[in-house]
Formats: structure tokens, C-alpha cells, sequence
């Protein structure tokens, strides 16, 4: 607010993000912040599209009774939770 930015109500994060970007180019904000918001923003883009892959997969083989059915989408599941569970560790210990 101090330096004036203005936001709109929809597409905040999208503005932020150009917002942040303009401050760094005009170097009030060092440039690693950025490099580590983007870092950050690209792990969170993949994790999304494990948690919509997930979904897919549950909505999928929800109902399917045959064991072999659901053993291929099962270690797909498992092996997004072990991809999950890292990114979560990393985080947590950034902190």
C-alpha cells in the first residue's frame, strides 16, 4: 500500500505476482525472493496436479471389486503420496 500498488478484487495472485516481479526489476526487493517464490510456485503447481490426477483416479476405480483392478492406479497413488510427503518435509524444514 505505501508504494501505491493497487490491486483488483479478481486475479489477486496473478497481480501480486507482477506486482512483486515490477519491485524487484526496479530493485527495491532482491531478486532471490523472486527466484524462491517461483521455486516454490512451480512445486506447488505440481503437486496440484497430483491432488487432481488423485481425484481422477478415486472418481475412476471407486467402485471397480477386482483387486488387480485397482493395483496399478494404487501404486500411481502411492508413489504421488511419496512425492508429497517429501515437498511437505522440505517445507517444514525450511521453517
Amino acid at each position: 500500500m505505501k508504494k501505491g500498488l493497487k490491486l483488483p478484487e479478481q486475479g489477486q495472485h496473478q497481480a501480486v505476482y507482477f506486482a512483486f516481479r515490477s519491485l524487484v526489476r526496479q530493485g527495491k526487493i532482491a531478486a532471490e525472493l523472486l527466484e524462491l517464490y517461483e521455486d516454490v510456485k512451480v512445486k506447488a503447481e505440481k503437486l496440484l496436479e497430483i491432488l487432481e490426477k488423485e481425484e481422477e483416479n478415486r472418481t475412476k476405480f471407486t467402485y471397480k471389486t477386482f483387486a488387480q483392478a485397482n493395483k496399478e492406479p494404487a501404486n500411481d497413488s502411492l508413489n504421488n503420496a511419496e512425492i508429497f510427503l517429501t515437498e511437505m518435509k522440505g517445507l517444514i524444514g525450511k521453517n
